[in-house]
């Protein structure tokens, strides 16, 4: 059975950008007379229909928020969205949920499914999107960035690098000099930023292994580091999903953590406290976060005209096993 028409597909019909698809049919300014008629005709050629969810939210007085999932396998995902629900309860605001994949393939498609829904705001739970693209998509709906800062947008991020800055002194208090750190192939990452930062501070020569985003592809790096011959002293990943995956390169190589590698990792979700994992991580504090997500989008919705704003939150550093022992 074929997928039904989408935002996207009513775009490539008219020869416009999903945006202004979205201004169209969340009826708001941003659309001339002769690009409304061009959408609506396109969408009525394909068969398009106006997302039901949508119709229910205009009947409604309620404010409602849409969350866009990044990764459902990272359990901070779902830490976080805990955090967004409680607050959004308490605040009588109805949520509509749009889940991505680690790929970020779907990123666009389920922020504009978002959009069509006509939520008042999104608040986006990690995305590999570009910032100039989100700050384009903010122009049609307002949106707040969870855990990774952008310019321009109402962010609510912890502050990775001083999350990453402990890892690497704890480390280092250990007599540890090699500290190979682990980091997807994203431009801006505070963590990478942080790590570097705290190895210049202390002599010693940062080293960093670029892989893609997920546990299969760290299962890999850190396989490859243990074949090297030249195996670190320690290794940390940016965050606990890619660090469970190091833990388990060791144990198939009959290695043990932190006799032979120290690992480290941030998030700390709650898998990570368990005895038989016990992994040294930064604690984001996820649920917080994700209170601080509603605060801003209803800021953001009482001051539209006002500057992006942004929150941080202090991590903390979780001493387990796989570090200390």
């Amino acid at each position: 059975m074929s997928q039904p028409p989408t935002i996207r597909d009513v775009a490539a019909e008219a020869g416009v950008s999903p945006a202004l698809v979205s201004i169209v049919f969340r009826e708001v300014p941003g659309a001339s007379p002769a690009n409304r008629r061009r959408v609506l005709e396109a969408a009525e050629r394909i068969g398009y229909k106006p997302n039901a969810i949508a119709s229910r939210l205009r009947s409604r007085a309620r404010r409602s928020l849409g969350v866009f999932m990044f990764d459902l396998r990272n359990d901070l995902t779902s830490d976080v969205f805990q955090g967004i629900q409680g607050r959004a309860d308490q605040e009588g605001i109805d949520l509509v949920v749009g889940v991505s994949d680690p790929s970020g393939e779907r990123d666009e498609r389920t922020i504009g499914e978002l959009i069509a829904a006509r939520v008042d705001a999104i608040a986006l739970i990690s995305t590999a999107m570009k910032g100039a693209e989100l700050r384009q998509l903010d122009r049609t709906v307002p949106l707040v960035s969870v855990t990774r800062r952008v310019n321009g947008i109402d962010s609510v991020v912890a502050d990775d690098a001083a999350g990453s800055a402990a890892v690497v002194g704890h480390i280092a208090s250990l007599g540890i000099e090699r500290v190979v750190y682990l980091a997807p192939p994203w431009d801006h990452n505070a963590r990478l930023e942080g790590y570097r930062a705290a190895m210049e501070r202390l002599g010693l020569e940062p080293e960093v292994v670029q892989v893609e985003y997920g546990a299969e592809a760290a299962f890999g790096a850190a396989r490859r580091l243990i074949r090297s011959g030249r195996l670190p002293r320690a290794i940390f990943a940016y965050n606990d999903l890619m660090a469970h995956a190091v833990l388990e390169a060791l144990v198939e190589s009959g290695l043990v953590a932190p006799q032979d590698v120290a690992v480290a990792g941030f998030d700390n979700v709650r898998f990570s406290a368990s005895k038989l994992i016990s992994l040294t991580s930064v604690d984001q504090r996820a649920g917080a976060l994700g209170a601080l997500a509603v605060d801003r989008a209803l800021s953001r919705l009482g001051s539209r005209r006002g500057p992006a704003g942004l929150s941080v939150i202090e991590p903390e550093l979780v001493i387990r096993r796989s570090t200390a022992g």
